[in-house]
């Protein structure tokens, strides 16, 4: 007996048909003992039928639109008012259909097409085949070899598991229905191995109408239209994608004649840029060796200047330190001490003896022109200096004493 396969793609398309899709289960219901179900095809169709009615939701929400966009005239009439009041009812209704979508694809029980899937599948006349991690394993090694069938993901052993199964538990004639190229694209070699394998016949097939006459039965129109409108789907994507892609190469040839031409006026700006910047460059090297040169003159006339100006406040201070020297020993001999005296020792000196000192040096220095003058003390000192024994022995007291602080200065 022929057994029939029926690819996921074929049950997942009946939610894009515009035909009655349990009329369609029908004509799938009459080959209903003679289906192989794998249990891949079942895990397929779980995981594909909520993308397909997100879609479906999608579509609803962008295409399903009334736009009126009239002028006064037209609001005026009463025509337009009974559009308005389509176009809301519209609106409430696309909703109510939007929020049934929604409730398919949290309950699937209120999905008829998921409905009828799951009774076709239960049935007690289907063949199913369980998955098992040796077909997996199969299915693996088979991917790795690069043999057919070869799924479109790259990570997918879908197509290779379903293949294994039917191998391996098939073992009569086999009708192989698929809208893909997984299959039909390897025909020669997917024949050729199950032959091999079970020494039966495999017929590869793209419609369930092909599929009920090789058997005897005869397709409904209902199914006969679905298919229609899968063959121009399916002609109208493959232009699509076509005019998509001789668009993606116009594109293409756009930017490799825009990208040679930018890289010719890239490479002549380049080229302008770089003439015009080695004549800046000369510009700049010129302003440079000029501040240079400039440079240069003002440093050495700086040092000139420099030179000279300390030449002669060095020599103005050697002739202010000679002065002030001159004006400490005359000071120093006015107050008959010795020179090496500190400044600090002389003040005191003149705190202990005020009178003797500052008379002398009232009548011994002129304020006015820095000098000291000649002139007889001796007058002033006969009434209140002592006799002349104590006086020289004071005199050579404090004389010894302003030298011992002397000699211990310059130790110092």
């Amino acid at each position: 007996m022929t057994k029939i396969f029926i690819d996921t793609n074929i049950f997942l398309g009946l939610y894009e048909s515009n035909e009655d899709t349990i009329e369609i289960f029908k004509d799938i219901e009459k080959v209903k003992d003679k289906s192989v179900f794998p249990r891949q095809v079942y895990d397929e169709f779980l995981r594909n039928r909520d993308q397909k009615l997100r879609r479906l939701k999608s579509n609803i929400k962008t295409n399903y639109k009334i736009e009126i966009h009239p002028t006064s005239l037209v609001r005026s009439s009463t025509e337009y008012n009974q559009l308005e009041k389509i176009k809301e009812d519209c609106i409430k209704i696309k909703k109510s259909l939007i929020q049934k979508i929604e409730e398919m694809i949290v309950d699937s029980s209120k999905d008829p097409i998921f409905s009828q899937f799951i009774q076709l599948y239960n049935s007690a006349s289907v063949m199913k085949i369980e998955r098992s991690d040796a077909l997996i394993q199969k299915a693996f090694f088979r991917k790795l070899t690069g043999n057919p069938p070869i799924s479109s993901k790259k990570d997918s052993l879908g197509d290779g598991i379903i293949w294994e199964s039917l191998l391996e538990h098939v073992t009569d004639d086999l009708i192989l229905i698929s809208r893909d190229g997984d299959f039909k694209d390897y025909s020669t070699f997917l024949i050729d191995e199950y032959r091999s394998k079970t020494e039966k016949s495999l017929f590869i097939v793209e419609t369930l109408s092909e599929a009920l006459k090789s058997v005897g039965e005869e397709p409904s129109d209902k199914l006969v239209q679905f298919e229609e409108e899968q063959k121009k789907r399916i002609l109208y994507v493959a232009t699509d994608l076509s005019d998509t892609l001789e668009g993606l190469n116009s594109l293409a040839r756009a930017i490799d004649r825009s990208h040679i031409a930018g890289l010719s006026s890239l490479a002549e700006e380049v080229n302008k840029s770089y003439v015009a910047s080695l004549g800046s460059i000369d510009e700049a090297t010129e302003r440079w060796n000029s501040l240079a040169r400039a440079i240069d003159w003002s440093h050495f006339a700086g040092l000139s200047s420099l030179a000279e100006e300390v030449n002669k406040s060095y020599v103005a201070s050697l002739g202010s330190v000679a002065e002030t020297a001159a004006r400490w020993n005359s000071l120093a001999r006015a107050m008959d001490i010795s020179p090496f005296m500190r400044q600090s020792d002389m003040v005191e000196r003149l705190l202990d003896s005020p009178s003797r000192n500052l008379n002398y040096l009232s009548t011994g220095y002129d304020s006015e022109t820095s000098e000291w003058l000649e002139g007889d003390v001796n007058e002033n000192q006969e009434e209140s200096a002592p006799d002349e024994s104590s006086q020289k022995k004071d005199y050579t007291t404090e004389e010894t004493q302003v030298e011992t602080k002397a000699d211990k200065d310059i130790e110092q």
